[in-house]
């Protein structure tokens, strides 16, 4: 194992009350509510696609492009409803010395900036692959693939700490060990190799052997 490769929302920073919040706001506008638990289930997955999907299924009259561009200017206002999960800093400080470290995020350039900026974590980063930096997103491999790439590594590699359905997913079909944070989704839904509750579950540390 030479690189240790980290989702950003729901394993890095809780922002689900943002996502949600932003989410909903945008749909309120169109005559349509929608609660946490109904969002829930698309943790994980690109704007755009879940705006397709809810179109479908609540029947609005919009297109997805038009409602995920319209969620991108209010996000940043929602922002101040992002937290730190705990025990994260601690884990990239052990992991700094031994490993390379890796940021694999649907999230934008702007966004997973601030993020990183706020909370000081740039500096345990090696390499970041964005939104913007892939043509195909998660559950497909491109973005972790992509990673592997810049820090110069094999995905066999690799282990990935995620928490999405879709993003487990990815990690699989990137060939690459997958641990599922049971943050976002419950167990029986993530068919990762190894699924922990908080990042300092001791097998985890074991594990990274730290």
């Amino acid at each position: 194992m030479k690189a240790v490769l980290f989702d950003l929302d729901g394993v890095i920073v809780d922002s689900r009350r943002a996502h949600v919040l932003s989410f909903q706001k945008v749909l309120k506008e169109k005559g349509v509510s929608i609660s946490f638990s109904e969002l829930k289930k698309f943790f994980g997955v690109l704007d755009v696609d879940i705006f397709k999907r809810l179109i479908k299924k609540k029947k609005i009259k919009a297109s997805a492009l038009e409602l995920s561009k319209k969620r991108r200017k209010i996000a940043s206002s929602f922002f101040k409803n992002i937290k730190l999960f705990s025990g994260v800093k601690s884990l990239l400080k052990k992991l700094k010395n031994k490993y390379l470290i890796g940021l694999a995020t649907s999230s934008s350039f702007s966004k997973t900036e601030f993020i990183l900026e706020t909370f000081k974590l740039k500096e345990y980063f090696d390499a970041v692959v964005v939104r913007e930096d892939v043509k195909k997103h998660k559950p497909d491999p491109e973005v972790y693939l992509k990673l592997a790439k810049k820090l110069k590594v094999k995905p066999e590699e690799c282990v990935v700490i995620e928490d999405s359905v879709a993003g487990v997913e990815a990690a699989r079909r990137a060939g690459m060990f997958c641990v599922a944070v049971l943050n976002s989704f419950p167990k029986k839904m993530l068919h990762a190799d190894l699924l922990v509750k908080k990042l300092n579950d001791k097998r985890l540390l074991r594990l990274l052997g730290v």
